[in-house]
């Protein structure tokens, strides 16, 4: 989420002048990867017995590695990054109630999804509005009229490091899941 609110500051930064193709990359790219996941999953748990978790390790392993190209702030990057980062955020919207439905059953199903479903505005809030504007707002320069402005590409490397350290204990957490 924090990276899908701050696309459009991404791409000014890199210097594109309508940064919305990123962002309609991310939700087009997220809807194949809903949709790709779902059936994937499912033909893998049959087919191989493969389970859920899996897709989630995989996924955050492509997300961090999208993180990465998008850090590295090269030309066609941010559309890679965008295309990579789109596919598993639909990932991760798609594989974790089936998992929770699979873990807990389907009694209190309607709780475990809302539950599940809150964590986009919480994220939101606060790796978006807390973390990622505080480390924008350090590292941005103060324009004339007093407003921050973040217009240089390598700004944005810290707010990638962090997703991709944090991606990186999550997947620490499915590997231990899945063994």
């Amino acid at each position: 989420m924090c990276v899908m609110n701050n696309m459009g500051q991404m791409g000014l930064a890199l210097g594109f002048n309508d940064a919305s193709i990123f962002v309609s990359l991310m939700s087009i790219w997220g809807f194949f990867g809903r949709i790709v996941s779902g059936l994937l999953s499912e033909y893998y748990i049959w087919k191989c017995g493969t389970p859920r978790p899996v897709w989630n390790a995989a996924s955050q392993i492509l997300m961090a590695l999208g993180y990465i190209i998008m850090a590295m702030a090269l030309p066609g990057s941010l559309h890679i990054g965008s295309i990579l980062v789109g596919i598993c955020y639909g990932v991760r919207l798609t594989i974790p109630v089936p998992v929770a439905s699979e873990l807990f059953g389907v009694k209190y199903y309607g709780l475990l999804y809302k539950i599940l479903i809150l964590n986009l505005p919480l994220g939101s809030f606060l790796f978006s509005g807390l973390l990622a504007g505080y480390l924008y707002d350090a590292q941005a320069t103060i324009s004339v009229d007093g407003s921050n402005t973040c217009n240089a590409p390598f700004r944005h490397n810290s707010c990638f490091s962090y997703n991709v350290s944090f991606l990186s204990v999550n997947l620490t957490n499915n590997y231990n899941s899945v063994r």
